[in-house]
């Protein structure tokens, strides 16, 4: 079975530790170590360029950056002097971004809109042109990299939990990344929009990697696997008000008590803000957006996502005691292999869940 995995790792660890979690994660067959462009954490490519130096073969990538907190051409000359320092394993995860823009009095316009122009702008900067764009979001006039990037084209990875973004995705990026694909509906949901963008350009779904990104808690209690989890699924909720378009999808109805306390907080990593929100997140809201629970649950979710046409999973691990490194070790030491076992196992030629969600 050709099952990726990557893992998130947002950017709340000194030094030390960041190394040491990259390094880990390469060595127990991480593809991609992803870190966050998140305000006011540290900062993505001083962080991707420390673990850059210190690591071989894993790739780095931004998961993500936006064209609002930075001009288009900063994301290009970063992702090419990235690339340059980690010998072609740089990769350009890039999404509408949400964190910070409060703070930073920015205006969230035509995300859509923003995220193609910011990949046009892009490659080709880093394709060596003289670069032009006077579009809806983007402008740059006569711009130019000052350097020869290692690479002419660094891998495009667009992450997005919106029908809009997720075709563009798969209309010009080689990555579509989704957030909480974990139920069943959202699975079959997530390949449809991609699949969608595909068709649109002549490209077939197969070309595009596409990712889900989870919340990954293990543990022998399910209990505290999942009372670990509501904090993020909160953050989520208030992300998502009013529409709550991802557990909608998935078939659930939020409370009318608990939409009321949404509303009442902003965005915010602040734990004592989400405990309230967290503390009436349902049990189904868990299950559906992520992985929580024991290595024998996880595993049969996994393996449910893979038989829907999941190839790549990206783990973001959480842990109550903060041991994030047992969380990713166990997810690929124990996890993976009875995922693989179990596929190996299956009957070749069987039509999976995914292939009718594809065909909506």
């Amino acid at each position: 079975m050709d099952l990726r995995l990557s893992a998130l790792n947002l950017a709340q660890y000194p030094p030390a530790r960041l190394i040491a979690l990259a390094q880990l994660q390469e060595a127990c067959g991480y593809e991609t170590f992803w870190y966050t462009d998140e305000r006011f954490f540290r900062e993505v490519y001083s962080g991707l360029t420390l673990a850059a130096v210190h690591t071989r073969n894993i790739k780095l990538g931004t998961m993500v950056t936006d064209p609002y907190t930075r001009h288009p051409a900063l994301t290009a000359m970063a992702i090419a002097t990235l690339d340059e320092v980690a010998a072609g394993r740089a990769v350009l995860g890039l999404g509408a971004g949400v964190a910070g823009f409060t703070a930073m009095q920015l205006v969230r316009r035509q995300p859509t809109q923003a995220m193609r122009e910011a990949v046009t702008v892009v490659r080709q900067l880093l394709s060596g042109a003289t670069v032009d764009v006077y579009g809806q979001v983007v402008t740059l006039a006569h711009g130019r990299l000052d350097f020869q990037p290692l690479r002419t084209h660094v891998p495009v990875y667009l992450a997005s939990n919106g029908r809009l973004g997720l075709a563009l995705a798969g209309e010009i990026a080689e990555g579509a990344v989704m957030q909480g694909a974990v139920a069943a509906p959202l699975v079959a949901w997530f390949l449809a929009q991609v699949q969608r963008g595909a068709q649109r350009v002549g490209r077939s779904v197969h070309e595009i990697d596409v990712v889900s990104r989870v919340n990954l808690c293990l543990d022998p209690d399910a209990h505290v696997a999942k009372d670990v989890m509501r904090p993020a699924i909160a953050r989520s909720l208030i992300t998502q008000y009013p529409h709550f378009r991802t557990f909608t999808t998935a078939g659930l109805e939020i409370p009318s008590q608990l939409q009321e306390l949404i509303a009442t907080v902003g965005y915010t990593h602040d734990p004592a803000l989400l405990a309230p929100v967290a503390a009436q997140v349902p049990d189904a809201f868990v299950e559906a957006v992520t992985l929580a629970g024991t290595v024998e649950d996880v595993a049969v979710c996994v393996q449910r996502m893979v038989q829907q046409g999941i190839k790549h999973i990206m783990v973001y691990p959480q842990a109550p005691d903060g041991d994030v490194e047992r969380v990713l070790t166990s997810f690929a030491h124990e996890v993976i292999p009875r995922v693989r076992a179990s596929g190996e196992e299956a009957m070749p030629g069987t039509a999976t869940p995914a292939a009718a969600g594809w065909e909506e």
